[in-house]
């Protein structure tokens, strides 16, 4: 009898192409797309056969399986579950230009509601590339400090933030340049579609 070579998720990832936390979440017992697996000593392994097997089950090729799996890895969880690119568009569709401002930041980098109302522009590194988070006065981050790198399409909006400031300490600030209090914060969070 020959012996079957047991794959790692790394080979899993690796053959379908796929980052290794979307197999982690393909074997979770509720995923929608569970993939067959078996666990020894407490590690998930797989088999080749196993999953081309399922492949076919599922009666799509592998690059038509990819195309949904690929779909599943791009949707966004946000606060009231996972939204989809299309409820991401109705959502800043909905959005004036400075809660765009605003929310688009926090969508990517993950930055919490508390960061974003504390971040000033002696947080923001533009030569470098990065924002510190970092504590405040009567203000303490979550977590301990950290530095959230800035991308390229977050660099447009914050230098498009830094055109419409009215303030020179505060990134989002009232219109009299006054830090925004959590009242007013709270109202724009809760009346933003979700």
């Amino acid at each position: 009898m020959k012996e079957q070579v047991l794959w790692r998720i790394s080979d899993v990832s690796e053959y379908l192409d796929i980052p290794l936390s979307s197999v982690y979440k393909m074997t979770a017992p509720k995923s929608t797309l569970r993939i067959p697996h078996v666990r020894i000593a407490g590690r998930v392994r797989f088999r080749k056969a196993d999953i081309d097997q399922w492949l076919e089950l599922l009666a799509v090729s592998k690059k038509e399986m990819l195309a949904r799996i690929n779909e599943k890895i791009h949707q966004v969880t946000l606060r009231n579950g996972v939204h989809t690119s299309e409820d991401l568009k109705r959502f800043f569709t909905a959005c004036n230009p400075e809660q765009s401002r605003i929310f688009s930041p926090m969508l990517l980098t993950g930055m919490r509601k508390g960061e974003i109302e504390n971040l000033t522009w002696k947080d923001i590194h533009f030569e470098l590339s990065i924002i510190f988070i970092q504590p405040k006065e009567g203000w303490y981050p979550k977590t301990d400090e950290r530095i959230i790198p800035i991308s390229p399409v977050l660099n447009q909006i914050l230098h498009e933030q830094y055109l419409h400031r009215s303030s020179d300490q505060w990134v989002f600030s009232s219109q009299k340049g006054m830090w925004k209090e959590r009242k007013k914060w709270r109202r724009e969070w809760d009346s933003n579609p979700r």
